[in-house]
């Protein structure tokens, strides 16, 4: 999990040294997946097997590489809709375990 890449050097290191300490299958998580061009190629030969990120910002396809985009429009309305009541938004962020 990272809040942003832009270049994978990170979660690419990351995933490979999970597989040589035994994981079977690798997904990262980022809030926004500003991917520059050398990210590219660092993802088609990692070890990750999905990398799962919102639409926060822009998100340029990797071709050979399984990537999920999740939509914030929903959460940023509800956020901007509660700040225009004068209600918590901080409240949009628990989770009950």
């Amino acid at each position: 999990m990272d809040d942003l890449t832009e270049t994978a050097g990170t979660l690419t290191s990351a995933a490979e040294l999970l597989k040589k300490r035994g994981a079977k299958k690798i997904y990262a998580g980022v809030s926004h997946a500003v991917l520059v061009d050398v990210a590219i190629p660092r993802l088609q030969k990692s070890k990750i097997e999905e990398l799962i990120t919102t639409n926060s910002t822009p998100v340029r396809p990797v071709e050979g590489f399984k990537t999920t985009v999740l939509c914030v429009s929903e959460l940023l309305g509800e956020g901007m809709k509660r700040i225009h009541n004068d209600e918590s938004v901080s409240s949009l962020f628990k989770i009950d375990t």
